[in-house]
């Protein structure tokens, strides 16, 4: 298995990689388990559900902590083992998430909204929904109606659970609109993983989901990020890009990362992302007129099913920068089997310091440009490229560009060439 992990720099991160067994196996007595290798020594490693759903030992999905070189291939080998037979789906062990987790339990709200798409009024650029109800837990009967199961199961359980991670799984509903909340806490790193999915079938409402603040964090400010800025953030609903949180008075940042949210708040002692609105598609006001027709069936937009996916992690500024980075491009694993008949050459690059390294990109020239942003207080990088390594100091929200091009390699802070 390979792993190309897209940051200059090492990282020791949960990797998942899915693969086939070379046969199918019948046998009733024993079931095939991996194990991961690097350089020869075994690491932990968990079986996790794979994506697909086919009840037969075939088709494998592992977890495993590996650690991965700065932006470059990192080879591993599995291999597996035989056990004997156990059933292939276990039951869930029923469980209340919030006694399990350490983030708290996120909440589903579904609230009142315009049909308008744009909010134009005074009020909705404010902030848009009032009313707000949460979702309920599924009852039994709406588990076993919802996953078109034999026999209902409890709302909430412990569905994955190993040497690497534990996996909840929630279900959620307000008979109209459903959801299904995973949350993955991980034995050796600091975050948490949360997967939202949600099936929405609002007109004139919207969703979100609400993060519980720590204690320490109630009385901080609003943070977040754009495009190579970190600002506070007015009390109203407000827009960032990768990363939403609140700052306390020494510094530290409670943040939700994202992979796609772009909308939120902080109220009452919750980080609120707007997730999914069903206003109508291109409905536009107009003073004194009716907003849509009422003779015919108008669409709205965002019904359907969605997925989301956050980090939720607490640290400095530049760490919460260098994690929303990691999260928007996590290692990629495949199992490849490469001939090993050529060899290409390529300039490595590894990065030090308080920084994100943003782009780096080979020109017509044949110049390698390396854009370095950093967020925080001024702050020294050490950046190589190939063979090629400078170091200078990038002021704080500076974006730095460094040249390597015929073994040199200049830092220019007044231009951005291409």
């Amino acid at each position: 298995v390979f792993v190309f992990n897209y940051a200059p720099y090492e990282i020791t991160a949960p990797v998942e990689v899915e693969f086939m067994l070379e046969n199918q196996n019948w046998n009733e007595e024993i079931r095939y388990t991996p194990h991961v290798y690097f350089e020869g020594e075994e690491i932990a490693c968990q079986t996790v559900k794979e994506e697909s759903t086919l009840n037969l030992d075939w088709r494998k999905k592992v977890v495993f902590e590996g650690k991965l070189a700065p932006m470059s291939l990192t080879r591993f080998e599995i291999k597996v083992s035989k056990v004997p037979r156990t059933p292939m789906f276990s039951p869930a062990k029923a469980c209340e998430m919030e006694e399990h987790i350490s983030i708290g339990k996120p909440v589903f709200e579904v609230y009142d909204d315009t049909a308008d798409p744009w909010g134009m009024s005074e009020k909705e650029l404010k902030a848009v929904g009032e009313n707000p109800v949460p979702l309920r837990e599924m009852n039994t009967a709406e588990t076993k109606d919802f996953c078109a199961l034999d026999d209902g199961f409890a709302a909430e359980r412990i569905i994955e659970d190993g040497t690497i991670l534990s996996a909840y799984e929630g279900l959620y509903t307000n008979g109209k609109t459903n959801a299904v909340l995973e949350v993955k806490e991980y034995r050796h790193q600091s975050y948490v993983d949360v997967k939202a999915t949600v099936e929405f079938a609002e007109k004139n409402k919207l969703i979100r989901i609400k993060f519980p603040l720590p204690e320490e964090f109630k009385d901080g400010v609003a943070v977040g990020d754009g495009p190579f800025v970190f600002e506070q953030k007015p009390n109203t609903e407000c827009v960032f890009q990768k990363w939403f949180g609140v700052q306390n008075a020494s510094g530290e940042i409670f943040s939700v990362i994202n992979d796609g949210i772009y909308a939120g708040k902080i109220e009452d002692g919750y980080i609120h992302l707007t997730l999914l609105r069903g206003a109508g598609y291109c409905f536009h006001p107009i003073a004194g007129l009716q907003l849509y027709p009422q003779d015919r069936y108008l669409p709205r937009i965002d019904g359907g099913r969605y997925a989301f996916n956050f980090r939720i992690m607490r640290g400095s500024v530049a760490e919460i920068y260098r994690e929303a980075e990691l999260f928007n491009q996590k290692p990629y694993a495949v199992n490849v089997f490469p001939t090993g008949k050529e060899d290409k050459k390529f300039a490595t690059v590894s990065l030090e310091g308080k920084v994100v390294l943003t782009n780096c990109h080979q020109n017509e020239k044949g110049e390698y440009i390396a854009r370095v942003y950093n967020p925080a207080e001024s702050a020294t990088f050490r950046l190589q490229i190939g063979e090629v390594c400078v170091e200078d100091t990038a002021g704080r929200g500076e974006v730095v560009s460094v040249v390597v091009h015929n073994g040199e390699g200049k830092v220019i802070h007044d231009k951005m060439p291409v």
